[in-house]
């Protein structure tokens, strides 16, 4: 009852027991105060933050774990360990040609200093402003990987083609572009142990060539006896 609810559903001091907007459910449509009716609800309201307190709160979340990220620099830094940090956006970020610089050069002028980024393909035109950014910030920085996300062989391949003018990329690191749809299989029943290897070769080997064939400098010198 809303009598419960207010006793954990407070912020600061702030009653946030609201009725339910229609944007979550219908109330006319499934609110019965009698509580009697097969299929609908005797509530109508429900603990609710509004828009300036679920804003505070993603500040505060992003501040504590930029302090984790700092606190996992520095003590690297320590042990002598190497840093790879991966930035992937979140999905209700709206999209935009400088989200990774800028997510970025945040952790930058926080004091961050990874030996390795790893990112998700940029494309091509945001490539000169990544390549400028560590080049300015960090000299010392080993590289930056491509990281996969389940993407598809192909979309993968479009981003190695698109990283072929960069200075700072060095490869990729991908998992379930290579294993997913395999170990799917092999867990239906569908494949045998032997059709699982052949699988996850077939991909990796695919990823191998993609990345090769925009790295012909690479592949000569790989040739050459």
């Amino acid at each position: 009852t809303p009598r419960h609810w207010r006793r954990g559903s407070s912020v600061d001091g702030r009653d946030c027991v609201v009725p339910i907007p229609e944007s979550r459910w219908s109330a006319a449509r499934w609110f019965d105060p009698s509580g009697k009716s097969p299929g609908r609800t005797a509530v109508n309201q429900a603990g609710l933050l509004d828009q300036d307190l679920r804003r505070r709160d993603d500040v505060d979340n992003r501040l504590e774990n930029e302090a984790q990220v700092k606190a996992l620099h520095d003590a690297v830094q320590v042990s002598g360990h190497e840093l790879l940090l991966e930035i992937v956006p979140p999905k209700s970020l709206p999209p935009g040609p400088d989200v990774l610089l800028r997510a970025m050069k945040r952790l930058y002028n926080l004091g961050i200093y990874p030996e390795w980024w790893k990112l998700p393909p940029p494309s091509a035109g945001e490539w000169p402003a990544i390549d400028a950014l560590v080049a300015e910030r960090d000299p010392y920085c080993r590289g930056i990987v491509l990281l996969g996300l389940s993407a598809p062989i192909e979309t993968l391949a479009r981003g190695f083609r698109d990283a072929a003018g960069s200075r700072m990329c060095r490869g990729f690191a991908v998992g379930r572009t290579i294993f997913h749809e395999p170990a799917r299989a092999w867990l239906a029943g569908a494949i045998d142990d032997g059709d699982l290897v052949t699988g996850v070769r077939a991909n990796f080997e695919a990823l191998i060539d993609a990345w090769m064939e925009t790295r012909p400098k690479q592949l000569s010198a790989a040739a050459t006896p």
